[in-house]
């Protein structure tokens, strides 16, 4: 009796260990891959900014994230839109709408809710930014319907409204050479957009329109390396197609898929249900060869 409870202790310790090492074995594995894979465990993301090696993310769960090669950390909840500085510190605003910038591992109120929606861009050689400022907001998360263009000095630590349209909607996408590439909407119920371009420096009366295109049914977004801006259209038939504009040569093409999300290297897109990717060779190629 004594020899068949000694047997089974052992045995039970045995199937105890086995079982501890399996665990620990997957655990292991487990979190190994997740290191090796972050972003198989971030999900889908918006890539919002491109600094070297570095770059600043933002998936469905408002977390603004910093990427660097393959290691990812978050940085700050609740977050709308976020870029580098040239100082190499980080600008973000959140969904109140605040400006923060984020200085030695703090994040610092620069203007306070209400203030800043959607996205913002430092404007070459300057200590300013410029950024679409909502009217109308009475809160910390309220909607705002319109959008002026207003630019921050980091220096005097003041904004100045240059354009603002009464009751129209004002957006921003970007900065290429001297201009904002901006969108005025005459109505709400416009089916067309009009690219334009707002002089930086002087004269923001003279703006440029370049094309009337179809209204985009996702904000569109600017290439960090090309003067490129893409986005997905609207269209009756639900048809899957992108319009990428070359704003140099202000040419435009339009190709089947949706999702359009830049990366640094190039364009991702979805195609046919599966992800696919458009380099930055390919895209002017198509443009050259089938713009209008």
């Amino acid at each position: 009796m004594k020899k068949f409870k000694k047997f089974f202790t052992v045995l039970l310790f045995s199937l105890l260990a086995t079982v501890l090492l399996y665990l620990i074995f997957v655990g292991t594995t487990f979190l190994g891959n997740n290191q090796k894979n972050p972003l198989k465990a971030e999900g889908d993301y918006w890539t919002l900014a491109v600094r070297g090696e570095s770059s600043l993310i933002l998936g469905n769960d408002l977390v603004l994230k910093e990427k660097i090669e393959d290691q990812i950390k978050p940085i700050l909840e609740n977050a709308l839109n976020a870029t580098y500085l040239e100082n190499g510190r980080i600008l973000a605003c959140n969904q109140s709408m605040a400006l923060l910038e984020l200085r030695d591992g703090k994040w610092e109120e620069l203007l306070p809710i209400c203030s800043v929606n959607g996205p913002f861009f430092q404007i070459p050689g300057t200590n300013k930014i410029i950024f679409m400022k909502p009217y109308g907001c009475k809160g910390a998360g309220d909607y705002a319907s319109f959008n002026s263009i207003a630019i921050y000095d980091f220096e005097s630590k003041r904004e100045e409204e240059i354009l603002k349209i009464e009751n129209r909607a004002i957006d921003l996408y970007g900065i290429f050479k001297n201009y904002a590439v901006i969108n005025t909407f005459e109505n709400t119920t416009d089916e067309k957009m009009s690219i334009t371009l707002l002089p930086l420096f002087e004269n923001q009366e003279k703006m440029e329109k370049i094309k009337e295109l179809p209204l985009f049914s996702h904000y569109p977004q600017l290439s960090f390396t090309k003067p490129y801006l893409s986005y997905p259209v609207y269209s009756e038939k639900n048809e899957k197609k992108i319009i990428i504009i070359n704003l140099e040569k202000q040419k435009k093409i339009i190709i089947d898929g949706e999702e359009p999300k830049w990366r640094k290297e190039g364009l991702e897109i979805i195609k046919n249900g599966k992800k696919t990717s458009l380099t930055l060779e390919e895209i002017e190629s198509l443009i050259n060869k089938e713009g209008d």
